[in-house]
C-alpha cells in the first residue's frame, strides 16, 4: 500500500468506513429509551448502538474513551467484546477528535524503533514522515529540529560521540538491559510479558 497515491488511499479508507458503518445501528429518536453500556444511563433520542457485539454506547462515552486512547497507547486498539474498527470510530466522533485520532494512529502504527519525537523535553511531539528530511526532522508543534542520527537537537557536522554512554551500552548488552523505544533510557525486565508501554512524564522525556 506504500505505492498507492493519496487519492487512492483516501478512497480505500472511505470504502472501509462505509463497510464499518453498515455493521452498526443507530437508535431512532422515536424508539424506546436505551441504556449506555459504559455509563449505564438511560438515553432517549439518537445514539450509537450495536458495534457488532450487542453493546450500546452514547456518543459522550465513546468520545471520552477515544480521549483516553489518545493519551495511553496501551489502550489501543479499542475493543468492547470485539475490536472496534478504526474507521467506524472516526465516523462517529467529532471532526476535531477525529483529526486527533487519525494523527495518533500514524504514531501508534509506526514501529517504536522508527519513531521520531521532538528533542525538546517540554514538547516531545511525535514527528510523522511529512516532517522528516534526510538528516533532520522538524517538529509540527514547536518547529524545533531534531537530528535523525542522535535524536538530539539538530547540529552541524557529525553526531558527538559519548564514550561514557557507549561504555554503558556495552555493559548493558550482556545483562539484557535495553534502551526504551521512546526515550532511550535503559530498562530491565524483572517479570511479566515482553510487551512494554511508555507513559510520558513531563520534563523527563528525551
Amino acid at each position: 500500500m506504500e505505492n498507492l497515491d493519496e487519492e487512492a488511499l483516501e478512497y480505500i479508507q472511505f470504502l472501509y468506513m462505509e463497510e464499518a458503518l453498515d455493521s452498526a445501528e443507530v437508535v431512532d429518536p422515536d424508539d424506546e429509551p436505551w441504556e449506555c453500556t459504559a455509563c449505564n444511563e438511560i438515553h432517549t433520542g439518537a445514539g450509537l448502538q450495536d458495534l457488532g457485539c450487542g453493546c450500546n454506547f452514547c456518543v459522550p462515552c465513546l468520545e471520552s474513551w477515544v480521549k483516553v486512547v489518545l493519551d495511553t497507547e496501551a489502550k489501543y486498539p479499542m475493543s468492547c467484546c470485539d475490536r472496534i474498527p478504526d474507521g467506524l470510530i472516526m465516523a462517529l466522533i467529532s471532526k476535531d477528535l477525529e483529526d486527533q485520532f487519525r494523527q495518533k494512529l500514524i504514531e501508534y502504527k509506526t514501529p517504536g524503533v522508527d519513531r521520531i519525537y521532538c528533542c525538546k523535553k517540554h514538547c516531545s511531539t511525535f514527528i510523522d514522515q511529512s516532517n522528516i528530511g534526510k538528516t533532520i526532522a522538524r517538529c509540527p508543534a514547536c518547529e524545533a529540529e531534531t537530528c535523525l542520527g542522535c535524536r538530539m537537537e539538530a547540529h552541524y557536522g557529525g553526531c558527538i560521540k559519548d564514550e561514557e554512554t557507549q561504555q554503558l551500552l556495552d555493559m548493558a548488552s550482556p545483562r539484557g538491559w535495553k534502551p526504551c523505544y521512546m526515550c532511550g533510557t535503559l530498562v530491565e525486565r524483572l517479570d511479566g510479558c515482553n510487551h512494554m508501554t511508555y507513559e510520558l512524564t513531563p520534563g523527563l522525556a528525551q
